[in-house]
């Protein structure tokens, strides 16, 4: 008797049918949520704004970790591909660790979040379109402008009340 060796799914593909058909619709209604995640905490800086800050925090990163225990749940070896780790690193890096006593996340956490929008580029579809569209140019200047307000941001809000945020610092303080 001859038996033909089944196919072995590859590490990142759906597990069946109907895996393949709720991710299909997961991925388009997490979209937004994913977006909002990822640039929301650079705005609203989770250590320093009080209550509304912790929660944005925390409300965000569990948008991550879902998406993350989705996809694992329902692609075979979900952590063996690139994007999985890569999943799994952002989950883990960005995780509200302040909420810990002397668990204070430092300000490299801030330019981990930014893994956050790489996150989104790397994973949908639309995002990968959106920025074929734009070109490198729009590209490169939103690049600019995260760093150059992340920049401004950890050179003045120590001294200057008007860079209360990233937000802040990439709409400039107004002067007097």
């Amino acid at each position: 008797m001859d038996v033909a060796p089944a196919t072995v799914p590859r590490p990142g593909q759906p597990r069946s049918e109907r895996d393949a058909a709720f991710l299909e619709r997961f991925d388009a209604w997490m979209q937004l949520p994913i977006v909002v995640s990822a640039i929301l905490p650079l705005v609203i800086i989770p250590e320093s704004n009080g209550w509304v800050g912790v929660v944005v925090g925390v409300v965000t990163w569990l948008v991550f970790l879902v998406d993350y225990v989705i996809q694992a749940r329902h692609l075979e070896h979900y952590g063996r591909t690139r994007l999985g780790r890569f999943d799994l690193f952002v989950v883990i890096a960005t995780a509200p660790w302040f909420l810990f006593p002397g668990g204070q996340a430092g300000q490299f956490v801030v330019l981990l979040r930014l893994a956050r929008l790489a996150r989104l580029v790397m994973a949908t579809r639309g995002a990968r379109r959106l920025f074929e569209r734009l070109g490198r140019v729009a590209l490169i200047a939103g690049g600019v402008l995260v760093i150059g307000s992340l920049v401004a941001y950890h050179a003045e809000h120590s001294v200057n009340p008007e860079f209360a945020t990233v937000g802040d610092a990439c709409g400039g303080a107004s002067s007097p």
